[in-house]
Parts: structure tokens; sequence; C-alpha cells
């Protein structure tokens, strides 16, 4: 728990978030409420905030540093928040909104459907389950009424602020709370077989990730969640179990391996499985990885060191990557997907 019991307790919100109990300074004592959301309380209510947030805003950024938290991570997290402060009221959204201003996101409000007040922010990327709204020359989205169209009294807090992005999550320190166990056995090795659990505040977390586009491209959705860390959790159970199962493999039997194991998930996507695919190749064999799409699929790339390997490959600065597609029913190390053959490929070299 991050604590701050030096100070008194009615000046201190205490909450849970993703599995993790926090504490924010925050002294409500001299609440300001907003009815109605005229200008009038709008601006008495932020002065109150002006005057009271200072502490808050030093909490809620040290929280953001030891979590790890992603940006839209500490959106939710200014939420909860605000929520556990003052409820749902206008004043909670006016607190969420003025934390993610001091804490450099550009953001506004509004007033929305029946007079609520809305917190408006702007991202970098197009988010395609909520409802784009132009403001100032700039697409903003509501984060408390995804489909809201039309709103009134748009105030922004500040010119200056960053968006919320989607292009990096890291390593986010969440607690842990283990699912129900997982038994996943390859079809072509019966003894290539791990049961495992995944952590239940993780599942939330990107349950809970808004559809996002970079350049009107969804492929690029799975080269930033490639990008992502395996958690500390998942690399202290399926991974070690793992690296157990392929010690003494050569690299190309080891990542044959692991890539029909991949294949043998069901109920999980294509792109998912290359995603997930690239990860385990890093995490349980320390190779290096290139991820690749195409006009409307994906596969991988691995630098294979241990010999040479027959079959298709891409180069990058003269480097030779073998093709590997998780995607592929029954495919082989190197062996393309006939679906692909002949299409451009975009490449990304990702991160150890």
């Amino acid at each position: 728990m991050w604590s701050c019991m030096a100070f008194a307790a009615d000046k201190v919100v205490s909450f849970s978030f993703y599995g993790k109990d926090v504490q924010v300074r925050f002294d409500t004592s001299r609440r300001v409420k907003v009815k109605s959301g005229t200008n009038g309380e709008l601006v008495k209510c932020l002065e109150w905030l002006n005057d009271a947030t200072f502490e808050t805003s030093e909490d809620c950024m040290r929280i953001k540093k030891e979590m790890n938290l992603s940006d839209w991570a500490y959106v939710q997290f200014l939420g909860k928040f605000a929520e556990a402060s003052l409820g749902k009221t206008n004043e909670a959204v006016l607190l969420m909104a003025w934390m993610m201003d001091v804490s450099e996101y550009n953001v506004g409000i509004c007033k929305g459907r029946g007079g609520k007040v809305q917190m408006m922010f702007l991202t970098d990327a197009e988010l395609t389950n909520y409802h784009p709204m132009e403001s100032f020359g700039k697409i903003f989205y509501a984060y408390e009424d995804s489909t809201l169209t039309t709103f009134k009294n748009y105030q922004r807090l500040s010119t200056v602020g960053n968006p919320v992005s989607f292009r990096k999550f890291g390593d986010q320190k969440f607690g842990v709370e283990p699912m129900d166990p997982i038994t996943v056995t390859s079809k072509k090795n019966a003894n290539f077989s791990f049961t495992f659990r995944f952590n239940k505040y993780m599942v939330d977390f990107f349950r809970n990730v808004p559809t996002y586009l970079y350049n009107n491209d969804p492929l690029q959705r799975w080269v930033i969640m490639a990008q992502t860390p395996l958690e500390q959790y998942m690399q202290n159970t399926l991974i070690r179990d793992m690296k157990q199962k392929v010690a003494g493999m050569c690299q190309q039997e080891a990542i044959q391996q692991i890539m029909w194991w991949v294949q043998s998930f069901d109920h999980v996507n294509d792109g998912e499985k290359n995603v997930m695919l690239s990860r385990l190749v890093r995490d349980v064999l320390g190779l290096k990885v290139a991820f690749i799409c195409y006009p409307a699929n994906t596969a991988i790339a691995v630098s294979i060191t241990d010999a040479d390997v027959r079959g298709a490959y891409v180069v990058n600065k003269g480097r030779h990557y073998v093709l590997c597609d998780a995607s592929y029913a029954g495919g082989l190390v190197g062996q393309e997907n006939p679906a692909t053959t002949g299409q451009k490929k975009i490449l990304t070299l990702l991160d150890q």
C-alpha cells in the first residue's frame, strides 16, 4: 500500500485500483457543489480545486510512477480517485478534469445530456467506440459518455497539454489475482502442455482499453500489443515452465513447438496469436523478433542464431529473420502463409 498515514484520516482518500490499495491526500471540507453547471458554479469549483489539490497532484503523480501506469490506466486511476472522493457528481468530473490538466494532459469540460458535466479528452489515436466531437479544431471524446454527440459550453482548462496516448502500455504494476487455471496442449505434441492462470486485474485492464486506430490501420494495434511486456506474474509461472520444457532444444525446434502450442489456443484471433508468439519467443528464448503487417494479416520473423534455417525470411540491416506465422494452422518455421505470399510487408523490430 502507498501510505499517507502521517496526515489526518479525513484528508486522505483510500481506494483500490486494479488490486492495489492506494491513498491520496485530498481535503473535501470546503467542497463546492456544482448543481446546474452554470459558469459561476464551475469557476468557483475550479478555484477550490486550485487551492485544494497541491498535495493531491503530488500523490497522484507518485503513484503513476510507482505503478508504471500507462496513459489510459492513469486516466482510469484519476476517474476512480475522483469518484471515491466526491461520488458520481459534477464536482467529481471537475476534479478528474482538473487533475488531468495539472498532469499535463489536454482536456476540457462541457455540459452533456441532462446538463451533466463531462470531461473531454484529446488522444493521439482514433477511438472507434467513442463518438468524436470537434472543438477548437481538435477531436475530443467524452470520458463518461462515449456516445455523446452534442454538447454545450465547452471550456478548455488550458491551451497546452499532451494527448492521451495508446502507443505504449509498459510493465504496469497491478495487483495479482489468479483466474481459474487453463490447460493448453499442443495439437502437434501432447507433451508440450502447460497449465497456467491469467491475472484478473491485467485482463480487466485490457478489457477496459477502448478500440483504437492509428493512421486508420487496425493492424497497428497488434504491433503495440506485441511491444507490451509480459507482467512479472506470468514470467514467474508460464515463462518459467516453458523455459524448462524447451531446454536442450535447438532454436528452430523450440520456436516450432511454441508456435504449434500457440496455434492450439481456442477463441484467440490471428492477430493475438502472433502477438503471443512474438512475446514467448523473446521471453523464453531471448531472440530478436520482428512483427510483420501485411495488408490484412500479421506474422513474425525471428533471428535464429544457432543454425542456418532454410525457408522464407526477411532482411533488416544485414540480419536475417526467418518467417513464422502462428495464424497459419500447422505452419512450419520458415514457411510463409500462402494467403500472404507476394504481399507488401511492413516490418517493425520489437523490443526485447
